[in-house]
């Protein structure tokens, strides 16, 4: 994967982070073993994260979660 790939929407509130962005995916660790990508909120998004092994076990993460359910009746 390259930083182009398209990421899907955050499921937690809609924002869609840019993958260029620095603040949308980076290193977490000096040896680049953690990376982490984000629903950043300098751009907008709520702060969700996801933690990945590279950059694309990140991307692949991102884009299969589902939201998390609320026990909470509407």
């Amino acid at each position: 994967m390259t930083k182009e790939t398209e990421l899907l929407p955050c499921p937690f509130c809609g924002f869609t982070p840019d993958i260029n962005n620095d603040d949308c995916l980076y290193p977490v660790t000096r040896n680049n073993k953690v990376f982490s990508l984000n629903c950043y909120m300098t751009g907008g998004g709520c702060g969700a994260e996801m933690l990945g092994a590279s950059p694309e076990d990140c991307i692949n993460k991102w884009n299969t979660r589902k939201p998390e359910q609320s026990n909470e009746t509407i």
